[in-house]
């Protein structure tokens, strides 16, 4: 008889941890017998006007950055998104591009529950062609801490569970800050830790991710487009190099097109400087998003 590794049966249990989280925070908050009246959401692009279940700006409820996460959604939005996120590398073989499809739903409660399906095309070098293949799927949560501007810097926390196909299944826990700098100005900071589950790792040990991602935006000149800059700092740490981490810091615009309230289109390419000659990390990473409000 094979024996099965104990830590597969823990798949399930990682799997609906966001769901019992979320059921466990609903259960916390107290009941009202009052109705609270929520202002209503502005039929006009208005980045910073007040129109959200939590007191929030309307900016953050669409995905102004491509990298940088902020707060949650309103409650009962649904959004659905689709990623294109193209790497090249100095050796074009390791090119690949991972394409990503979301939804996006508020829960209430400063919920709010994401599911991804990801696939991807890359060289496969024994074959000696390019191969398209899923990737694998994710699964996260966020908690606000407070309703928005209650808290300085409006922490909320992020929890994510990636199953990834042929590779170890990844956890990742960030802290998400965000907020406005100035009239039509708008910042994100996030930090994070991720680390593999479980999977094919080498001499049993896990791969390591520090990350820090920055982000900045402004409005000012149209209220449909947002200018800007994103930063991307990731410190990894193997098995072969334990305790020793190396750094890749990606860098480069963060633009969002908003034509409409409800429609947002965003395009970050980042480049790496640094890291780059070892041929670890991407020379250009292109990042595309377009999001709908259901």
């Amino acid at each position: 008889m094979i024996k099965r590794p104990i830590s597969l049966s823990l798949r399930p249990i990682i799997a609906i941890l966001p769901l019992a989280f979320a059921a466990g925070i609903a259960a916390a908050e107290p009941a009202s017998d009052t109705i609270e009246v929520r202002p209503k959401r502005d039929v006009q692009v208005n980045p910073d006007a007040i129109d959200g279940s939590y007191k929030q700006p309307q900016w953050t409820r669409h995905r102004m950055f491509t990298n940088s996460r902020v707060y949650v959604l309103d409650e009962h939005q649904v959004e659905v998104e689709a990623w294109v996120k193209n790497q090249t590398f100095k050796d074009t073989h390791q090119n690949q591009t991972l394409f990503q499809q979301e939804v996006e739903v508020g829960l209430g409660h400063r919920l709010q529950l994401d599911l991804y399906v990801n696939q991807k095309q890359y060289y496969d070098e024994a074959k000696g062609k390019k191969m398209f293949d899923t990737e694998g799927q994710q699964i996260e949560l966020r908690y606000a801490l407070a309703d928005w501007g209650e808290l300085p810097l409006n922490p909320t926390l992020y929890f994510e569970y990636h199953p990834v196909k042929n590779n170890p299944e990844r956890f990742e826990f960030r802290l998400l800050l965000s907020d406005n700098l100035a009239a039509n100005w708008h910042y994100a900071i996030n930090l994070g830790y991720e680390v593999d589950l479980w999977g094919q790792k080498q001499n049993g040990q896990p791969e390591r991710e520090i990350p820090v991602d920055l982000a900045i935006g402004t409005t000012a000149l149209c209220p449909h487009v947002s200018l800007g800059a994103e930063v991307k700092v990731e410190w990894r740490d193997g098995p072969a190099r334990r305790g020793h981490f190396e750094q890749e810091i990606d860098v480069g615009p963060a633009v969002q097109w908003r034509p409409t309230p409800t429609f947002h289109l965003n395009v970050s390419p980042l480049w790496g400087v640094k890291d780059v000659s070892k041929n670890v990390s991407p020379v250009l990473e292109t990042w595309i998003i377009a999001g709908l409000e259901l």
